[in-house]
């Protein structure tokens, strides 16, 4: 019965470090995900990459030093934006309990999505890229990262601006 229970135990943490495991993405993969994005994606060096998607412009920094990746979208210069218009994107970040957010850096601000490179799979990627475009694009109206609520115009609030 022992031996029974070792062998069910191995066979349960086998499969859940080979789950893991398989979750992982490479570089490479993730170069072959933009291209699928952008043919034209551009290769700054390993690991630092500039594509976009319809019109908007985006960048991805993997860092396997430092186990993350971040797919990031630039939305405007915060010195274009209102007081109102950063107060609700902050709103938006402590409602949101995706892995996409807005960011503020270098005077910008950005729609961002951030994870660890170990546990993130290409679905993870794809799924990143089209919520920071919906971030992105939502900006100024719904402030979200969730793509249909992006996309259905029922859901655009009012800018009180």
């Amino acid at each position: 019965m022992k031996v029974i229970k070792i062998l069910l135990l191995f066979l349960f943490f086998g499969t859940s470090f080979s789950i893991v495991s398989a979750q992982k993405v490479s570089t490479k993969k993730i170069e072959k995900v933009l291209a699928e994005f952008d043919a034209n994606f551009t290769k700054q060096e390993e690991g630092k990459y500039e594509f976009y998607y319809g019109d908007v412009k985006f960048f991805c920094f993997v860092n396997k030093d430092n186990n993350m990746v971040r797919i990031l979208s630039p939305i405007d210069d915060i010195v274009n934006l209102s007081n109102g218009n950063i107060q609700r994107s902050m709103e938006a970040n402590h409602k949101s309990p995706r892995n996409v957010q807005y960011s503020i850096s270098n005077d910008i601000i950005w729609s961002t999505f951030i994870n660890p490179l170990d546990t993130t799979s290409k679905d993870m990627i794809v799924d990143g890229i089209y919520r920071v475009y919906a971030n992105n694009r939502s900006f100024g109206t719904t402030y979200s990262s969730d793509y249909f609520a992006y996309n259905d115009k029922s859901n655009v609030e009012e800018n009180e601006d």
